[in-house]
């Protein structure tokens, strides 16, 4: 078991140690070096928002 120290704003962030304990997909996000970090206000919106953001996202991006 890994005690990894986490304060971020993340949804595998529990009691300030990162609980994530399986592998999966990294994320488009890096924060201080962690490819897996997923935000709390991200997974709270519906899918279909986030899905429109990315929409909106990649015009802008183009």
């Amino acid at each position: 078991m890994n005690l990894i120290l986490c304060d971020k704003n993340c949804t595998h962030q529990k009691d300030g140690y990162c609980s994530l304990d399986t592998m999966t997909p990294l994320t488009a996000s890096k924060a201080d070096g962690c490819y897996y970090y997923s935000s709390i206000a991200d997974a709270e919106k519906p899918q279909a928002c986030r899905q429109e953001e990315g929409v909106h996202a990649g015009i802008q991006n183009a």
